[in-house]
């Protein structure tokens, strides 16, 4: 225990995943394997899991940019949702 108040930052591409028992982890997807920053990362894996306390919401994505967070909207919402925003985007 550290007693750091804050989260650090990891600014790594790639995590050692050391075993094979956590490779095998890491492609099945479990929670709280890194291998890949793209794929997952603690420093931005903290807050996703603080913000939805923030506004009452189940489930929290942090993106990359503007660009990804409207991507990820469109392409989750699928035919049948609706969309409602500002005009300029």
């Amino acid at each position: 225990m550290t007693g750091a108040h804050g989260v650090p930052i990891y600014q790594n591409t790639t995590f050692a995943l050391g075993t094979y028992d956590r490779f095998k982890a890491f492609w099945a997807g479990e929670e709280g394997v890194y291998g890949y920053t793209r794929d997952g990362n603690r420093t931005v894996r903290h807050p996703e899991e603080k913000m939805p306390n923030l506004g009452g919401a189940e489930d929290c994505v942090a993106l990359a940019s503007g660009m990804a967070a409207i991507s990820t909207t469109m392409l989750t919402i699928g035919g049948g949702g609706h969309v409602v925003m500002a005009k300029e985007i």
